[in-house]
C-alpha cells in the first residue's frame, strides 16, 4: 500500500488507510472521485465505512481519486480502475452516500458467484431534496426512488404549452397558423392512446430481483433510464472498457453499454431494488448551470450509444429501438430548455447559441427516424418536439416563461 499513497493528500491517504487492514486482495474496491470543493468527501467514505463493518464477511478498499485540477470525472474513474485491488469495483459520487446495507443486503447474496458481473440496486434521494426532483449531477437525472436515471425533463423545466381542457391552438398561446391543425390533431389523437397505452409505453417489467443477460440489461433498464454507474457493483475482470474522457456528459451511460453489449447473451446481471444508494440533490444541477457548448457532449453520447445498438437491432425487441429514441428526443430537447433557464434572449441569435439549437434539430429528426419513436413519446412531448423543430425560438421564449 506505500506505493500506492505516494503523491495522494492527506484525505486519500487517510481513507485508503483505514481500508486497507492487511496486505490481502480486498473483495471490493470503491472509487470516489472528488475535488477540493467536494465538502461532504467525508461523509461519502464514512457511509462506505459503514456499510463495510454491516458487512464483515467482506474486505474492501477505498479510493477517492482527486480530480481539483478538473480534468474531468472520466479521467478520475479511470485512475481508480488502474489502482484498484478488489474483485468487484463500485463507484460513489463524492456528495453522496453508499446505503449501510449495500455490501450487506445488495453485494454479499452475489459476491462470490462466479457467473454474476455486475449488480444493480435501488437509490433514493437524501433527505432535503428540491421538489422531490434530483438535478443533474455529473451527467444523470436521477428519477427519485425508482431505481432508474431519468432524462425526461423536469417539472420544474417543462415547458407547459397547453391547458388541460382546451386545444392549444385556441388558447392563444400559438398564433403561427401552420402550428394550429398539427396541434389539435396531436392532442385529439394522443389523448386516447395515452389512456389506453400502460405506463411503461409497452415495457413488460422485471420482478424486484432477478437476473438478467448484458441484452436484457440494456432494455429493461439501461434504455428505462438507468444509465448512472452508480448504485452498482462490478466484477473487476469483466470490465474491458474505460470511461470515455473526451465527454463530460453521458460517459456513464457508454460505460454501462459496453459493459452490456459486452455481457450479450451471458445471463449475469443481477438487478435487485433494495435500496441501496443515496444520492445528493443539487439545487445549482446541470439546468441551473449556464450553457456550456459541452453539455452538447449529451447528444453526442446517445448518437454513439444508438450507433452501438442499431447494426444489433435484431437482439432486441421493437419497444427498445422505441426507447431509444425516445430516449434521445427527451435528452435532445435539455438542450433547448437549458439555453431558455440560463441565457439572456439577447444571445439567443449568437452563433453559439444558433450551432447549438441546429444540433439538436438535427439529433431530434435522427431519432424521429427510428420507428416508433414519435409514438412513444406523450402527448405533451409529442407537441414540444413539433413546436421546437417548426419554431425553435418560440419554444426557448414559452420556456422562459415557465
Amino acid at each position: 500500500m506505500a506505493g500506492e499513497t505516494e503523491n495522494l493528500t492527506g484525505r486519500q491517504e487517510a481513507a485508503i488507510r483505514e481500508s486497507a487492514v492487511d496486505d490481502r486482495q480486498p473483495d471490493v474496491s470503491v472509487i470516489i472521485p472528488f475535488t477540493e470543493r467536494d465538502a461532504l468527501l467525508d461523509r461519502a467514505v464514512a457511509s462506505v465505512r459503514q456499510a463495510l463493518a454491516a458487512a464483515p464477511e467482506i474486505r474492501g478498499e477505498i479510493l477517492p481519486i482527486d480530480d481539483t485540477a478538473r480534468r474531468g470525472v472520466s479521467r478520475a474513474r479511470n485512475e481508480g480502475l488502474r489502482r484498484a485491488r478488489g474483485t468487484w469495483i463500485v463507484f460513489v459520487d463524492a456528495d453522496d452516500e453508499l446505503g449501510e446495507g449495500f455490501f450487506r443486503e445488495v453485494l454479499l447474496p452475489y459476491c462470490y458467484d462466479e457467473t454474476v458481473e455486475l449488480v444493480s440496486c435501488g437509490y433514493e434521494a437524501l433527505a432535503g431534496a428540491v421538489n422531490g426532483q434530483a438535478s443533474p449531477s455529473s451527467e444523470e437525472n436521477p428519477d427519485v426512488g425508482g431505481g432508474n436515471a431519468s432524462h425526461s425533463i423536469s417539472a420544474d423545466a417543462r415547458v407547459d404549452i397547453s391547458g388541460e381542457e382546451e386545444c392549444p391552438a385556441r388558447s392563444g398561446l400559438f398564433r403561427r397558423r401552420f402550428l394550429d391543425g398539427v396541434l389539435c390533431r396531436l392532442r385529439t389523437a394522443a389523448s386516447k392512446t395515452e389512456r389506453e397505452r400502460p405506463r411503461s409505453a409497452g415495457y413488460p417489467s422485471e420482478p424486484e430481483s432477478s437476473i438478467l443477460t448484458g441484452y436484457r440489461f440494456i432494455e429493461y433498464r439501461l434504455l428505462q433510464q438507468d444509465t448512472h454507474v452508480w448504485a452498482k457493483a462490478f466484477r473487476q475482470t469483466a470490465i474491458t472498457e474505460t470511461f470515455d474522457e473526451t465527454l463530460t456528459i453521458g460517459e456513464d451511460m457508454l460505460f454501462l453499454l459496453e459493459f452490456a453489449l459486452r455481457a450479450g447473451k451471458q445471463k449475469c446481471v443481477a438487478v435487485t431494488d433494495t435500496i441501496g444508494y443515496h444520492y445528493t440533490v443539487n439545487p445549482a444541477g446541470a439546468m441551473e448551470r449556464p450553457f456550456d457548448p459541452a453539455y452538447l457532449d449529451e447528444l453526442r453520447s446517445w448518437k454513439k450509444a444508438t450507433e452501438r445498438l442499431l447494426p444489433e437491432a435484431r437482439t432486441f425487441s421493437a419497444y427498445a429501438l422505441r426507447a431509444l429514441g425516445v430516449a434521445r428526443v427527451r435528452t435532445a430537447l435539455m438542450v433547448p430548455l437549458k439555453i431558455a433557464r440560463t441565457t439572456a434572449p439577447e444571445t439567443w441569435d449568437s452563433g453559439e447559441i444558433r450551432d447549438a439549437l441546429t444540433q439538436t434539430a438535427a439529433a431530434v429528426r435522427e431519432a424521429l427516424k427510428i420507428n416508433g419513436t414519435f409514438a412513444g413519446l406523450t402527448w405533451k412531448e409529442k407537441m414540444k418536439t413539433v413546436l421546437f423543430l417548426k419554431a425553435p425560438m418560440r419554444f426557448l421564449g414559452l420556456a422562459r416563461k415557465q
